[in-house]
């Protein structure tokens, strides 16, 4: 398993949500560090560089538009993680008219409908898209509309439902999708 001494989130409290006090009971228990991201934090782990892109001030309430973005760099290789973020807070980072353009995206919000705009995709431009989601999950995610605008760029998306663990490996120039059975081809 991985260790883990530090752990980041974007410092917005959700007193009163059953999952913020598992979370908070789970730091203290495992004796964790907490830190907070927000946009314009870096992180540098030798060659790897990570911007923190999103969620920046004035939040906007909603969970999933103040959701954590990162941007990762190694070489040439560019990864943009979007966690949760919908729409909404996609609307916004464009508006900040940031360098999104990345190889590969970690899809927003499980794929759900209101996540992944066209406009988005567009600056993205992702030649591998990956979707975290259960199978069976009960949001019915990924979302038709989603799986279509994503592919319609000509993205190669991978899904966890489908693909299980899906594991990206890059020397900072050329990217290899494996998955736990090996190498991932898709038709």
């Amino acid at each position: 398993g991985l260790e883990v001494d530090k752990v980041y989130d974007n410092g917005v409290s959700l007193k009163g949500n059953v999952f913020w006090d598992e979370y908070r009971n789970f730091l203290k228990e495992l004796d964790l560090q907490r830190d907070v991201l927000k946009a314009g934090s870096r992180l540098d782990f030798g060659s790897l560089s990570i911007t923190v892109l999103n969620p920046f001030k004035p939040f906007t309430g909603d969970m999933n538009a103040d959701s954590i973005v990162l941007l990762l760099r190694y070489g040439e290789a560019r990864f943009l993680m979007a966690g949760d973020l919908n729409m909404n807070g996609e609307k916004r980072l464009l508006e900040k008219d940031v360098d999104l353009k990345s190889d590969v995206l970690k899809v927003g919000h499980h794929g759900a409908c209101d996540s992944t705009s066209e406009v988005f995709l567009k600056r993205v431009a992702p030649q591998i898209a990956v979707i975290s989601v259960g199978s069976e999950n009960p949001y019915g995610y990924p979302c038709e509309e989603t799986l279509k605008r994503i592919e319609k760029p000509g993205s190669v998306v991978y899904r966890t439902d489908r693909d299980k663990t899906v594991v990206i490996r890059t020397d900072g120039v050329g990217i290899e999708v494996l998955g736990e059975k090996g190498k991932i081809d898709h038709d």
